[in-house]
């Protein structure tokens, strides 16, 4: 953010820039450089105002709370899909979804300028994992066919039904790889240790 304090900067009253100062100071460093972005415009120009340094603040942490529930959300969503849990991961990702469009909504690309890239990564991981919801639950169901037909006698009628069910499991695993957002050690922990695998 431009130096308020210099010689060559446009002069903002002292009660605003203490206020900016102060309010900065209480922020984490995601939540400072969103707010250093969306305010340098009105530092440079002087038409800083108390009030646009309370909006920056509040979209900030708006901002940096939002992306801390899409991680934790996208952790979660790795964990189901190693736990073979699909539908579970597949809500674990619409979470993440949402609270990344929350994110940007509030000025998050700022601070995480590839937030519109998380987004349609999260969207195309919600359909995958959607997809592997179904095949899983579609095999459970062929796999109780074929035990039912086994339990009967019906063999022939097991062993098809069986080989239905692999084919979907099959397809299922395949659909919930390209959902697994990079495992679960990959998006283990904070925004801030996450970057490698979730956001800048």
């Amino acid at each position: 953010m431009a130096d308020t304090n210099s010689s060559d900067a446009v002069s903002i009253p002292n009660d605003v820039t203490d206020y900016l100062e102060l309010t900065k100071a209480g922020l984490s460093n995601d939540e400072a450089a969103q707010f250093e972005a969306v305010l340098a415009p009105h530092v440079t120009d002087g038409s800083l105002d108390e009030n646009q340094v309370f909006d920056a603040k509040m979209d900030a942490e708006a901002a940096h709370d939002a992306m801390e529930r899409a991680h934790e959300s996208q952790h979660e969503q790795a964990l189901a899909v190693e736990s073979g849990d699909y539908a579970a991961a597949r809500d674990h990702a619409s979470d993440a979804a949402w609270d990344l469009k929350v994110a940007d909504d509030h000025g998050g690309e700022a601070s995480h300028p590839t937030i519109d890239a998380q987004q349609y990564q999260e969207g195309h991981e919600v359909m995958a994992l959607d997809s592997a919801a179904w095949e899983q639950s579609t095999a459970a169901e062929y796999a109780h066919d074929a035990q039912a037909n086994a339990a009967v006698g019906d063999y022939d009628h097991a062993a098809a039904s069986a080989d239905v069910a692999a084919s979907h499991a099959d397809t299922a695993t395949s659909y919930a790889d390209a959902g697994d957002h990079g495992g679960s050690v990959a998006t283990s922990g904070s925004a801030e240790s996450a970057g490698a695998t979730t956001a800048e």
